[in-house]
């Protein structure tokens, strides 16, 4: 995190979990003046409830660390002409943003864009990856010779040991129920060469 001065994570929902858990992060990590962006589609006041969310941890946070500037933007991964209007930046990040073929093609296409015009960026996705449309996500990266995908899975299993005693010892429901949880890094092999060529 030292070397990273923006941060986006995209397909935040109404919460940006994630994203948050990045801005403490860059709190303790970070050079001074980085920012973090939190996105996603405008759609049924998500954005407005977003903000909300992330004002209101703000609040609760400042007596542990000063997180770093975070912003709210709309993305929608249809529009890669939206990606004119971000800031550069050096990491993306995301969690469970897969679940249909749809959503695997979108999300691949607007992270390609950002790739090719940010050569230096990294990309790091947490996923189930037993949902709908996670291999045709894969599959799209790893057909680009010039970007390198890497797969680790299981991700930390004895989280999900943690979170159902938490839980009071339940039965986990829904993604807890499962261990398929994966983590993904992409990143360009030649960042020089794409740098130098705009390619």
């Amino acid at each position: 995190m030292t070397k990273v001065q923006t941060v986006m994570e995209i397909g935040s929902g109404a919460v940006g979990l994630s994203g948050l858990c990045v801005a403490v992060q860059m709190a303790y990590h970070s050079r001074k003046g980085s920012s973090l962006f939190l996105t996603d589609i405008q759609q049924d006041g998500l954005l407005e409830n977003l903000k909300q969310n992330v004002l209101l941890n703000q609040e609760n946070l400042q007596h542990l660390c000063r997180l770093p500037e975070i912003g709210i933007k709309e993305l929608d991964w249809t529009d890669l002409d939206a990606a004119a209007s971000l800031p550069t930046i050096d990491l993306i990040v995301g969690s469970e943003l897969i679940y249909s073929p749809e959503t695997a093609t979108s999300c691949s296409a607007m992270l390609q864009h950002l790739l090719r015009i940010n050569p230096l960026m990294q990309v790091v996705i947490v996923q189930v990856t037993d949902r709908p449309g996670w291999t045709d996500f894969l599959a799209q990266f790893e057909q680009m010779e010039q970007m390198e995908t890497r797969m680790l899975q299981p991700l930390f299993p004895e989280w999900h040991d943690e979170a159902c005693k938490l839980l009071g010892g339940k039965e986990a429901l829904g993604t807890m129920s499962r261990l398929d949880y994966g983590l993904c890094w992409i990143k360009n092999k030649n960042k020089n060469k794409i740098a130098a060529t705009g390619t």
